[in-house]
């Protein structure tokens, strides 16, 4: 099954997008793209808007 691994960060925090990789193979996923935010949490999404809809248009062109 394919996965989309997103972190979403403050500037001071550390990237674990490689740890997040790992645990998702070892689950049994493939991740096919990794996106990272720098930004505090959205109360609706963690990430923000855009961002949400930029996942929006990558499921759907995958899905073609």
């Amino acid at each position: 099954m394919k996965a989309i691994l997103i972190q979403r960060r403050l500037r001071n925090e550390k990237n674990y997008l490689y740890e997040l990789r790992e645990l998702a193979r070892v689950a049994g996923y493939q991740p096919v793209i990794e996106l990272e935010q720098i930004r505090p949490p959205d109360q609706a999404f963690q990430i923000g808007k855009g961002k949400v809809e930029e996942i929006s248009n990558l499921i759907k062109n995958f899905s073609k």
